[in-house]
């Protein structure tokens, strides 16, 4: 097996990421669990709000399908990305990627991007969508009830990934 051809790209700098819970993004179809993921320091207070902001009027508009009405959502440096629980098939994480300005972090002015095409998740996302994958496990392994769901809600992955 040659490998000379795979594998390889430009010099790359990969810094680790931190990730801190946001306030929850909740509309009547959708409650979105927040991160904030970072690698120096975390977004502003006006950077989260105007993605709360942003989501609430994408979901409202219906450009965001709410599936089951519970998922998480990961802001990092240029990016949204928005995975909710499949209504169909609740073992499905489906996500939807927005990009907007890293230069002036303009959310509101964020654009989608088609996960073929750009990938659904990096490496760091990875650490967050694990975390919600064990969570989302043990609710649906529970009797699911209100206090099940608070629970899932409630538990957060917080720190260095």
């Amino acid at each position: 097996m040659k490998l000379d051809n795979l594998g390889n790209f430009e010099e790359f700098n990969n810094p680790k990421r931190f990730v801190e819970p946001t306030e929850f993004i909740a509309t009547p179809k959708l409650i979105l669990k927040g991160y904030d993921m970072y690698t120096e320091n975390p977004s502003e207070i006006e950077t989260i709000v105007q993605m709360e902001n942003f989501l609430k009027q994408e979901i409202e508009k219906g450009k965001i399908d709410p599936k089951i009405g519970i998922g998480f959502v990961i802001l990092s440096k240029d990016m949204l990305n928005v995975v909710r629980w499949d209504n169909k098939y609740p073992i499905v994480a489906v996500n939807s990627l927005y990009e907007f300005p890293e230069e002036n972090r303009d959310i509101m002015n964020a654009r989608p991007l088609i996960v073929d095409d750009f990938g659904a998740y990096c490496i760091w996302e990875l650490g967050i969508v694990n975390h919600e994958k064990e969570v989302w496990k043990e609710y649906l392994n529970s009797k699911r009830t209100e206090e099940d769901k608070i629970k899932y809600l409630h538990n957060f992955i917080r720190g260095e990934l």
